[in-house]
């Protein structure tokens, strides 16, 4: 857990945000955000969400979203998205941290996110290492690429301010709060 994580954060503490408590946000039991039952955020059915058929979100295709092109959203370059140089994204270090928390589907704490801009997101582990990113697709999601730009995962919102992460297979693998 991160040292300094603020309880309302953190579905082991905070109920409404604990998908076993509170199942509008389990897409095991609210079909709406459940890709294998809501084919809007299927990438397999929604070719517009799929970024093997929509070049626009893909950063093999579109450079503006490929961390080894654009420096702007590469931390190694970019020292205001890289949380070992900008302490207010580092969530070790800054009680107020903003971003997202990854949780594992026992809710461990795995993760955070921080924004690059408005369409790209980049995990880091809480050793601070950039782990992957994602980019934004037109159902208010993320497909979600390794740092080699191969597709992963995707995120999709979850009805309370949050995503569940689904890899490739639609298989749900982890909480984002």
């Amino acid at each position: 857990m991160s040292p300094i994580m603020n309880g309302s954060r953190n579905p082991n503490v905070n109920g409404t945000i604990n998908p076993r408590i509170n199942g509008s946000i389990n897409p095991d039991i609210n079909g709406s955000i459940n890709p294998k039952i809501n084919g809007s955020i299927n990438p397999n059915i929604n070719g517009s969400i799929n970024p093997n058929i929509n070049g626009s979100i893909n950063p093999n295709i579109n450079g503006s979203l490929n961390l080894n092109i654009n420096g702007n959203i590469n931390p190694h370059i970019n020292g205001s998205i890289n949380p070992h140089i900008n302490g207010h994204i580092n969530p070790n270090i800054n009680q107020n941290f903003l971003g997202k928390y990854v949780f594992d589907l026992t809710l461990r704490e795995k993760e955070f996110i921080i924004h690059a801009n408005d369409k790209i997101i980049i995990f880091f582990n809480m050793m601070l290492n950039m782990t992957r990113f994602g980019v934004l697709h037109s159902h208010n999601g993320y497909v979600v690429f390794d740092l080699n730009n191969t597709w992963i995962s995707h995120l999709e919102f979850d009805s309370n301010n949050g995503y569940n992460e689904f890899d490739l297979s639609n298989n749900w693998v982890n909480i984002i709060k």
